[in-house]
């Protein structure tokens, strides 16, 4: 039910662009304190970090692409589902039928819509402000390397999260779609 009420979240959050977007508290590792490190140790944990949000931020990248592909999908089939509406004759439960996948469909469009566009939470170190850290600077900036991978891993997953449910709407609506144009054709 969490899943079905964050999605609806950010289909909402594309009327308010720049909004911040809910996330799954999924991340199980809780950042620890790094006092006593010897200046290597943090140093791994900095370069470690950044391999982190490197690949998450390329895991976001495949995912909305991945959300492009069903978005394209979810609007051609629209169209077909438009065009089915006046090849059947429909009774009732046909129509019944036809309405929920439509109603579908559109959700799998806005859910993507909204992994596409809607603000993604993830951080970065902007050398601005790490010319304003005091010293010891190695040891705060591997703080926050390992507390923005956590978050980070929490955007990751509650868009793959959602992208999971599009596609499913998507699927869903299909063949509503589908089972529409059957009862209506030979019911």
């Amino acid at each position: 039910m969490k899943e079905i009420r964050t999605y609806v979240q950010y289909v909402v959050l594309l009327l308010r662009p720049g909004s911040s977007a809910p996330v799954f508290d999924s991340a199980q590792a809780e950042p620890r304190e790094m006092t006593g490190w010897s200046e290597g140790e943090l140093q791994i944990m900095v370069d470690e970090g950044r391999r982190e949000l490197d690949a998450m931020d390329a895991q976001l990248t495949e995912i909305r692409g991945r959300a492009q592909a069903v978005l394209t999908i979810a609007i051609a089939l629209t169209g077909v589902l438009a065009g089915i509406a006046g090849t059947a004759d429909h009774h009732r439960g046909s129509l019944a039928l036809w309405v929920l996948g439509v109603a579908s469909v559109v959700l799998s469009s806005l859910g993507t819509a909204a992994i596409i566009t809607v603000k993604a939470d993830m951080s970065t170190i902007h050398t601005a402000v790490l010319s304003g850290y005091r010293p010891p600077v190695l040891e705060k900036l591997a703080g926050d390397y390992a507390a923005m991978t956590r978050q980070g891993q929490n955007t990751v997953a509650t868009r793959l999260t959602l992208l999971w449910f599009a596609v499913l709407s998507l699927l869903v609506g299909g063949w509503l779609g589908f089972l529409s144009w059957i009862v209506g054709k030979y019911w």
